[in-house]
């Protein structure tokens, strides 16, 4: 008898990024079809799924990882507004 000797799988190192970036396109979407308020949440809930590494703080992560995440952040009001203003 023969033992076989299976690799375990690997598992992508940020996993976050597939939840940021589906958040991040259900919420433009939802925009595109007018519906503001479904894109604010679905924005919003975007953050939540850290795209980066989740352990360095904010004021120490490069340049364009900030630019990237404030842009969300205002996204996010700009459609929170749009909302009420609807």
């Amino acid at each position: 008898m023969v033992k076989e000797i299976t690799k375990p799988r690997t598992i992508p190192k940020n996993i976050n990024r597939f939840g940021y970036i589906g958040f991040l396109i259900a919420g433009i979407t939802f925009a595109c079809m007018g519906k503001f308020a479904d894109a604010a949440m679905f924005a919003g809930l975007a953050l939540v799924f850290d795209p980066f590494d989740a352990g360095v703080p904010f004021p120490k992560r490069p340049l364009y990882q900030q630019a990237i995440l404030l842009a969300n952040v205002i996204g996010t009001m700009v459609f929170f507004v749009l909302a009420l203003l609807k």
